[in-house]
């Protein structure tokens, strides 16, 4: 098998195993919509989700997490179409 198919196989796997961590800091920030999860876990879930879906190569989902969570912290956003666009892609991957 090629190094590369390898590679991917080990991701996917990696990825499945850490779908529930993903879904929960989902999770996390559909609460911080919600008004039940302060700006900060929030923010801290935006992180983690940034870094894993960048590590995973769903770039483009990572990078949205990450504006997410600088517009946490820097209170610029309270609510917002970002939020529920990046919910429900979030959401649409993770539950494949």
């Amino acid at each position: 098998m090629p190094n590369h198919e390898r590679v991917e196989q080990e991701l996917a796997a990696l990825l499945r195993a850490s779908r529930t961590t993903l879904i929960v800091q989902v999770d996390i920030i559909r609460g911080y919509r919600r008004g039940v999860v302060d700006r900060d876990r929030a923010r801290e879930a935006a992180h983690r989700l940034a870094g894993t879906l960048g590590l995973f190569g769903f770039g483009e989902l990572g990078l949205s997490a990450s504006r997410i969570e600088r517009d946490l912290e820097s209170g610029a956003v309270s609510s917002g179409g970002s939020f529920d666009e990046f919910i429900e892609r979030a959401t649409d991957l993770l539950s494949d």
